[in-house]
């Protein structure tokens, strides 16, 4: 009995690991390296930035044509996600506030998201 849950394992987890191997080779990947995440526990993802015209666009991983974002939050330690689970992520930060102008001269809006929201996606916005 125990063989058969191991080896039940052993497929699942072969085919696991050959879904992520197709993923990453297919997938345009955008790679985001955040120095401050494991000492703040937020990685700051860019949402838009102030043009020199002083208009405000969309910048970041709202923009981005990749479908995985490579987050470095410590040095070789990266989550990696599709991107539009970290607009996702970005929008409900945002909701709650968890917002600031950082960067080249404060000019890009970022969304400081809990790197604890990448494995545990809170349903609804908590109060900060």
């Amino acid at each position: 009995m125990p063989y058969e849950t191991f080896d039940m394992d052993l497929r699942e987890g072969k085919a696991r690991e050959d879904a992520f191997v197709h993923v990453m080779l297919r997938s345009k990947v955008e790679h985001k390296r955040d120095k401050k995440a494991a000492r703040t526990g937020n990685v700051a993802i860019e949402i838009a930035q102030t043009l020199r015209n002083g208009d405000t666009v969309e910048s970041g991983v709202m923009v981005t044509t990749a479908g995985v974002y490579a987050i470095e939050f410590f040095p070789e330690c990266w989550l990696v996600v599709p991107v539009e689970y970290v607009r996702r992520l970005a929008r409900m930060a945002v909701q709650q506030d968890r917002k600031a102008w950082i960067g080249d001269g404060n000019n890009h809006l970022n969304a400081l998201v809990p790197i604890e929201w990448f494995v545990r996606l809170p349903l609804e916005p908590r109060a900060a």
